[in-house]
C-alpha cells in the first residue's frame, strides 16, 4: 500500500479584505519610485509583467496586486517549522526527538521542517546537521556495529 504527501502551501491564504501586508506596501513604494520623475529622467521604466488570471483585475489596483503577489511569491525550498520536534505529550509536536513521527510506525521526518523557525542563513547546512543526527539516531536504533559508528575523535585526531 501505497501514501501520496499531501502538502498544502498556505502562503497568502488570508481572508478577503486582509490583504495589507508589508509584501503589498512595499510594492506599492516600488510601483511610486518607479514612476518618479527621477526615474523618468534617467530613462528607467518600471518591469511590467501579468500573470495569467490577473488580467481581468487591472481595473481594481488592490484585487489586482494582490493576484500578482499571489502569483509571483515563492518559498525557495525554505520551509521550516511544518513538522515540529518535541516531548512526544506535547500536542502541538508532530515528531519526536528521535525524529520518529507521532502515532505512526516506522516514519521518520529528517528534513528542515522539524526546525521551528528559519535559521539566519541558508538552510542547507542544519539540514545537513539533521540527517547526520538522523542517521546516528537511526543506526544506534537497529543496533548498528560499533565499527559502523562515527568515530569522530579519530577523525579529529587525523586532521
Amino acid at each position: 500500500m501505497h501514501f501520496y504527501a499531501l502538502v498544502q502551501s498556505t502562503l497568502f491564504c488570508a481572508p478577503p479584505g486582509a490583504f495589507t501586508t508589508t509584501i503589498e506596501i512595499g510594492l506599492k513604494t516600488c510601483k511610486r519610485i518607479g514612476e518618479s520623475k527621477s526615474m523618468q529622467k534617467l530613462g528607467l521604466t518600471p518591469f511590467q509583467t501579468t500573470f495569467p488570471g490577473c488580467e481581468k483585475l487591472a481595473g481594481d489596483e488592490y484585487q489586482f496586486l494582490a493576484c500578482q503577489v499571489k502569483n509571483a511569491i515563492v518559498t525557495l525550498s525554505h520551509q521550516v517549522g511544518t513538522c515540529k520536534m518535541g516531548d512526544p505529550c506535547d500536542p502541538t509536536t508532530v515528531v519526536d526527538p528521535q525524529l520518529r513521527v507521532k502515532n505512526v510506525q516506522g516514519l521518520r521526518v529528517v528534513d528542515a521542517s522539524i526546525m521551528p523557525t528559519v535559521t539566519s542563513g541558508n538552510t542547507n547546512i542544519p539540514t545537513i546537521m539533521i540527517a547526520e543526527k538522523a542517521s546516528d539516531i537511526i543506526k544506534q536504533s537497529i543496533g548498528c556495529p560499533n565499527y559502523l559508528q562515527p568515530n569522530y575523535e579519530n577523525f579529529i585526531n587525523k586532521q
